[in-house]
């Protein structure tokens, strides 16, 4: 079964939330942000650690694009911009039965969830 990780970002009265797989969770959780702006004297930059099969679905959705983070809030600017990247069958969730309406589905809902802003 595979793993999948709920992100859920929040702005005024906007709930965006969608599922992700381990390596898109991964790569959002990740303390690593790469090139520090420090080294190259901005506040935000190309992220050079887009996992390649995120890079090429965010391409597929939106033609050539660059996934800019900023220094203050890496995490959530790759949450926002992350697609989400399982194909799971919304119509079929029970949310008072998420765990098995997604083990009906073929997925392992981790019960992890990350918690970000709309901007």
């Amino acid at each position: 079964m595979k793993k999948v990780y709920l992100i859920r970002l929040t702005g005024g009265s906007d709930i965006d939330e969608k599922f992700v797989d381990e390596e898109a969770w991964n790569w959002i959780t990740s303390n690593d942000m790469g090139q520090r702006p420090e080294d190259i004297g901005e506040h935000s930059w190309e992220d050079q650690l887009v996992p390649g099969s995120i890079k090429k679905l965010m391409e597929s959705l939106y033609g050539e694009y660059e996934v800019m983070i900023s220094s203050g809030s890496w995490d959530n600017d790759r949450a926002l911009l992350c697609p989400e990247n399982v194909a799971i069958d919304k119509s079929k969730l029970d949310l008072g039965a998420l765990r098995d309406s997604l083990k009906q589905q073929g997925f392992e809902y981790t019960g992890e969830v990350y918690e970000g802003c709309i901007y």
